[in-house]
């Protein structure tokens, strides 16, 4: 077998393994509930996993931006009350069924000190993802480099994970909830105007219809083998 032949071969083989390592995630994530899954993997890489739709640009504001160097998509917020991307994910009041959810997302802040949450739900709640560090969506007192967060909610409590580690538990709050959204689209938007100018870098987005344990976060954002 010539060279060529070797490095092909390899290079289908692990184009082979990644395909069955996606498919066994997909599978697990869909078993706790899973109803929204953007990995952002790559270069043109737009779709949710679950639904199969991809973000579509509405051509208000700021395109996203693909960095090959951080390997994650730059995303900047424009005027408030603004709907940047949106995707078409079917949900409705059956998706949430106990009225709770896990979000959770993989970001990094990039320029401005503004708020992050630019992943949104139903009437402009900052919902869409979990984007917090230490309890705050504002890019000003986050840390630099790559920051994993999840964010449960349930009419019993709220609990916040970062990097791996239950951060603190909240009391319940009812607007946050599904029923409370006004509505079940999904996009990536400004809610308020400490949105507008600032950059975030976003991969791996997950939305769960139920409340995950730490155990399940953890297996989730890859810090613990599924």
């Amino acid at each position: 077998m010539g060279f060529r032949l070797i490095m092909d071969w390899r290079l289908e083989m692990r184009r082979e393994f990644l395909r069955k390592s996606e498919d066994s995630y997909l599978e697990y994530i869909k078993s706790l509930g899973c109803v929204l899954y953007i990995p952002l993997s790559v270069d043109g890489d737009l779709q949710d996993r679950i639904i199969g739709n991809s973000l579509v640009y509405t051509g208000i504001g700021y395109e996203a931006v693909w960095d090959s160097i951080v390997g994650m998509y730059r995303f900047m917020g424009y005027n408030q009350y603004t709907k940047t991307y949106t995707l078409d994910t079917g949900w409705s009041a059956a998706t949430f069924p106990n009225n709770e959810f896990t979000g959770m997302t993989t970001f990094m802040k990039g320029t401005g000190g503004g708020n992050g949450a630019l992943l949104d739900v139903g009437n402009y709640i900052p919902m869409g993802g979990a984007v917090m560090q230490h309890g705050t969506s504002v890019t000003y007192n986050w840390t630099s480099g790559e920051y994993k967060c999840a964010y449960a909610l349930s009419s019993s409590g709220r609990w916040l994970y970062d990097n791996g580690a239950l951060y603190s538990t909240y009391g319940a709050y009812t607007p946050y909830l599904p029923t409370g959204w006004g509505g079940y689209n999904w996009y990536v938007g400004s809610y308020n105007s400490s949105n507008n100018a600032t950059t975030v870098y976003y991969k791996d987005i997950l939305m769960f219809n139920r409340v995950l344990t730490l155990q399940e976060v953890r297996k989730v954002q890859g810090y613990d083998p599924i």
